[in-house]
């Protein structure tokens, strides 16, 4: 009786475990997770989470190498890696190859996861509604500077003044790379 949330996919419920246990219906990544968790009590070895862009299978990988992808958000169909290509090919231009994708860890679900909550919090919310969501990544990246200046915006956008200089003064005291050192700077100091 588990099923996809075709209807009200952004509804934040779908992201909660225990709504989706509830209810019996979640979306690709807590589905997953369920069909894993069930895999793991029932000794089924082989199995992990495999990320495409845009959706979230499981794997299931045999001793002899055979594998099948499994779409739980879609009844179970399996999938080969040439149709996982066609899906995402849906989504993003050019080439995509699946069958380089490694499988994901624990924390890179818990991530992904939380990356779900945190746009589906900022579309349909308020951008504070979504900073306990950016504080958890925070804490389970720690060295992630995009996550510090993104909640400095938010801070900025919702009157936060504090909160935003102190996330804008990690990013100068670890000058991470990609990040726009001197206009962090001028932010601060416009503080």
């Amino acid at each position: 009786g588990f099923h996809g949330s075709y209807f009200d996919y952004r509804n934040n419920a779908n992201s909660y475990l225990n709504n989706v246990i509830d209810d019996r219906e979640g979306l690709p990544i807590t589905l997953s997770i369920l069909f894993l968790e069930m895999g793991r009590r029932i000794e089924l070895e082989g199995l992990s989470g495999f990320p495409l862009p845009y959706h979230f299978l499981v794997k299931h990988e045999t001793s002899h190498g055979d594998y099948r992808l499994i779409d739980v958000f879609n009844s179970g169909e399996s999938m080969t890696y040439a149709e996982a290509n066609e899906f995402v090919s849906q989504y993003q231009k050019g080439p995509f190859r699946s069958d380089l994708l490694e499988s994901s860890s624990k924390k890179e679900i818990i991530n992904r996861m939380l990356r779900n909550l945190l746009a589906f919090t900022q579309a349909e919310e308020s951008l504070a509604t979504s900073l306990p969501y950016l504080d958890l990544l925070i804490t389970l990246n720690p060295t992630t500077a995009s996550f510090y200046l993104e909640r400095a915006w938010i801070y900025l956008r919702s009157g936060n003044p504090d909160g935003a200089r102190h996330d804008l003064q990690w990013i100068l005291d670890h000058e991470p790379q990609g990040i726009n050192i001197p206009r962090v700077r001028e932010a601060l100091e416009s503080l």
